[in-house]
């Protein structure tokens, strides 16, 4: 018998041992949501869970506090073991309240956590905390029975859609609420705590017909302990670090990784994009040189030995018939002309006032040389303000001596030459010269000098081209033969579209 009595005690001693070795806190149940998954991590009984929605923590973690939507549907139910109904504990949790949930029935509070101590619906929170609908209080409940009840409430209302940390702590002689690590209150109790058998420990609903009520909000880590907790003990479940610190640590690690990356990724953007315009620039460099190469041959071509040869003959013939004042005249002309053109090259870009100028020049020299075989005149458009817009130099005068030369000259009769310079818009306008001569391909077989007028025309396609590639401008060139109704030729109009430059 003495044997049998040993060995009881030794194993009680065993059980309290490990009881102990397992809980050296009091810690007693600890649920928490960590990744989707809502369980007790002391034991394997599982929580039910119904109509919840897996949120941010508040550390930020994704899918790891538990979200409850504030109807008779939506709730958490931990279990019926006795261990969570301590009859002296601590109840701590976090919670974010979202909106304050006036349907249902009965008492005007949200459930937060209770536990019931009779099965009637008056008198039955063995323990609980609850937001007061009334005052936006938190409030603290122990009941034994309809006589033993002892309520208390933080003296500022809880403010919503923020965590916060709720401790509940309670024994036979004393209850007191604590949030965020502060005693908002305690009183005396001097009851025992009672509980239902088998009753479930519910949050987020009362489980109560005549006190029908719900929370909407967030909750994570439930702990549930079944001693007192002090001060530091509360203050370090209120200062506790974020369980997935080191997952977080690695995010970030991995965020900084990815911004290295994406800088290292930025960079060889950077510099393929420089090495890119670097190769722009060289094309660029290669494409102005060129049109300044066509430009010298669009020049070439124009002040060509030719047109000085006739230039020259035609003052020997005004001398030669003592016609000195047309001599001088013409030699005059001629210089200005010559001077003229010679100060328009060293510039890119000429204005109308300048280009009109020249045609000017130009075409009066023409017509004296042959005896003012033909009429003339320059049409420029009012809306164009001729001194400040700007255009390429040298680019009408071209055409103007081919309709002089290859166009009037080998005509019959009446012979006239226009030239209008016409205002599109602010960016663009078109110069178009038009005359009545044999047309720019009357289809007979060309004289000698149709290959000096061919070689012009082609350089300055080639340099409106090059500037259309180089300015990206509307440059365009059109060339188009007129004739009348039975086909027979009428003239040529050509077209120079080209934008402006201020």
């Amino acid at each position: 018998m003495q044997l049998l009595r040993s060995l009881l005690i030794l194993r009680c001693l065993f059980i309290s041992t490990i009881v102990v070795a397992q809980n050296p806190d009091g810690l007693v149940a600890r649920y928490y949501f960590n990744e989707g998954i809502a369980q007790n991590d002391l034991t394997a009984f599982p929580i039910k869970a119904s109509g919840i929605v897996f949120d941010d923590d508040r550390f930020g973690n994704a899918s790891s506090s538990c979200y409850l939507n504030g109807n008779i549907n939506s709730y958490l139910n931990l279990g019926t073991g006795d261990e969570l109904k301590p009859a002296t504990g601590t109840i701590s949790l976090w919670v974010k309240i979202g909106i304050p949930i006036h349907a249902g029935r009965g008492a005007q509070w949200n459930p937060i956590i209770l536990t019931k101590c009779v099965a009637g619906d008056d008198f039955f929170e063995a323990y609980s905390m609850a937001y007061l609908l009334n005052t936006g209080q938190l409030g603290g409940c122990n009941t034994r029975d309809s006589i033993s009840q002892i309520s208390i409430s933080s003296p500022q209302p809880l403010s919503l859609r923020e965590w916060h940390h709720l401790v509940l702590t309670y024994d036979d002689n004393e209850i007191s609420l604590y949030i965020d690590g502060k005693l908002e209150n305690r009183a005396n109790k001097k009851f025992h705590s009672h509980f239902l058998r088998g009753d479930s420990v519910m949050v987020g609903n009362s489980a109560n017909t005549k006190n029908s009520r719900y929370l909407n909000g967030n909750v994570d880590d439930i702990n549930i302990y079944n001693k007192v907790l002090s001060q530091e003990e509360i203050n370090a479940l209120f200062n506790e670090a974020d369980p997935n610190r080191l997952r977080t640590a690695f995010k970030w690690i991995l965020k900084g990784v990815l911004v290295i990356v994406c800088i290292g990724l930025i960079i060889m953007l950077f510099v393929r994009r420089l090495k890119l315009k670097l190769e722009q620039e060289k094309e660029k460099n290669i494409l102005q040189s060129q049109l300044y190469e066509m430009e010298m041959k669009v020049i070439k071509a124009q002040m060509n030995p030719h047109f000085i040869f006739n230039s020259m003959n035609s003052i020997q013939k005004f001398i030669l018939a003592e016609n000195i004042e047309t001599a001088n005249t013409y030699l005059v002309k001629f210089s200005r002309l010559l001077r003229k053109i010679l100060e328009s090259n060293t510039e890119e870009f000429i204005t109308v006032e300048n280009e009109i100028d020249i045609l000017n020049k130009y075409i009066e020299m023409e017509a004296l040389r042959f005896s003012q075989a033909f009429n003339y005149e320059i049409i420029c458009d009012e809306r164009l303000i001729i001194s400040n817009a700007r255009i390429p130099q040298m680019l009408i005068q071209p055409f103007v001596e081919n309709a002089i030369w290859h166009g009037l000259l080998q005509k019959k009769g009446d012979k006239s030459l226009a030239v209008k310079f016409e205002f599109i818009n602010d960016k663009l306008l078109s110069c178009l010269i038009e005359d009545n001569g044999i047309g720019y391909n009357p289809g007979k077989v060309p004289d000698p000098l149709t290959k000096s007028k061919s070689l012009g025309i082609h350089f300055i396609k080639q340099r409106l081209e090059l500037m259309k590639r180089m300015r990206g401008g509307d440059y365009s060139l059109t060339i188009t033969d007129k004739t009348d109704s039975m086909g027979i030729p009428t003239g040529t109009l050509i077209s120079v579209r080209m934008p402006i430059y201020n």
